[in-house]
């Protein structure tokens, strides 16, 4: 039973929900992307027959984190980097659901994962990733913070 918006796709069967990001080019997390993955949580949350939540991609590239358009967009104005901190915090939210979802998470990574889009990988229980797989968060070299909780779950992760 396909459902959701344009950029992400469910489908549930068999107890597993299959979650697909396709928002070309490269699933960048912007407002709109965020709202549609509360909802998805929110349809996922409401089943009781859900025991995997299965993330993956449409696209060749897993997410590569936050649309950097959005940003530069949002830090032009004082108004802008209010709307940017409230945006951190929905992806935060997000992130934070993914962990607590009472279904085993899964991301599959078959293309690059780097800021957000590894920050949403790292929020999953498990994470597969294929040789092609790019894994990084590269915010640091762009003037920006890791903020969706990759500097936490990372070392916790991974030591």
């Amino acid at each position: 039973m396909p459902d959701g918006g344009a950029d992400i796709i469910l489908s549930i069967d068999a107890g597993i929900a299959s979650v697909v990001l396709n928002r070309p080019p490269v699933n960048a997390f912007n407002d709109v992307l965020i709202g549609e993955f509360h909802q998805i949580l929110d349809q996922i949350e409401a089943r009781d027959d859900v025991s995997v939540v299965h993330i993956t991609s449409a696209l060749q590239t897993f997410s590569a984190g936050a649309d950097l358009e959005l940003i530069r967009a949002c830090l032009r104005s004082g108004e802008g980097r209010d709307q940017m901190i409230d945006i951190i915090r929905e992806l935060q939210r997000v992130f934070a659901r993914i962990e607590m979802l009472n279904a085993v998470s899964i991301a599959e990574i078959g293309g690059p994962a780097v800021g957000g889009g590894l920050e949403l990988a790292l929020a999953c229980d498990l994470r597969v990733a294929s040789q092609q797989a790019k894994l990084g968060l590269p915010e640091a070299g762009l003037g920006l913070l890791p903020a969706g909780g990759g500097t936490q779950r990372l070392p916790r992760i991974c030591g």
